[in-house]
């Protein structure tokens, strides 16, 4: 005896109704949810890995010898060099870092970001005058950079120009400086510490 097609389709729900039930919970929405990291600490997980962002995730070292490879077949190409800049930055070479960056500056002399980094690595190895050469430059091309302000106060400062430091100062305020991820902020929040009695000067 044939049976009717409701019947043959009541069958199957049950069928697949009785599958579901016996699967049990997936992970994302069981246990597994409170393992569930935010981006923050994703970020950083990333980072001890040695994980760069990369269209996707790619090993650093990958990641630097495919922006050799690219700066080899085009010198002129400016992503690839500030990429290479950075990595070297993010590993503490700054002899390499400086150099990939001189590299970016000849192609493109106006980049805010390699003025900036260089800045910032001169100011860190006491080269106050050169810090604050490019510091002004990547403040001049981009006004709206709290970074930038805020590392010329630092410079002025060093250099016992009073006037200077408050004028970058007050701009890197009037900028805002309560962002988590700002690196200015967090120079900033190093920078009290360090000013507190009895504290030496920040660890960079």
């Amino acid at each position: 005896m044939s049976m009717k097609k409701t019947d043959l389709v009541k069958n199957l729900a049950k069928k697949l109704d009785g599958r579901m039930k016996s699967a049990g919970v997936p992970g994302r929405f069981g246990q597994g949810a409170a393992e569930l990291v935010d981006r923050r600490e994703q970020r950083r997980r990333d980072t001890a890995a040695g994980l760069v962002p990369f269209a996707c995730k790619l090993p650093a070292d990958l990641v630097k010898r495919l922006n050799e490879r690219a700066a080899a077949l085009d010198p002129t190409m400016i992503d690839a060099l500030f990429s290479l800049g950075t990595l070297y930055y993010a590993r503490q070479d700054f002899e390499k870092a400086a150099a990939w960056f001189g590299k970016l500056l000849g192609v493109d002399p106006d980049h805010v970001g390699a003025h900036y980094q260089v800045g910032k690595m001169a100011l860190q190895a006491g080269r106050v005058d050169e810090a604050i050469s490019h510091l002004e430059i990547c403040a001049r091309l981009d006004p709206a950079n709290k970074g930038a302000h805020y590392q010329l106060s630092r410079a002025y400062r060093l250099k016992g120009d009073a006037r200077g430091a408050a004028r970058e100062l007050d701009a890197f305020r009037a900028l805002g400086s309560d962002t988590a991820d700002d690196p200015a902020g967090r120079d900033q929040r190093l920078e009290r510490i360090a000013t507190r009695p009895g504290s030496s000067r920040p660890r960079r």
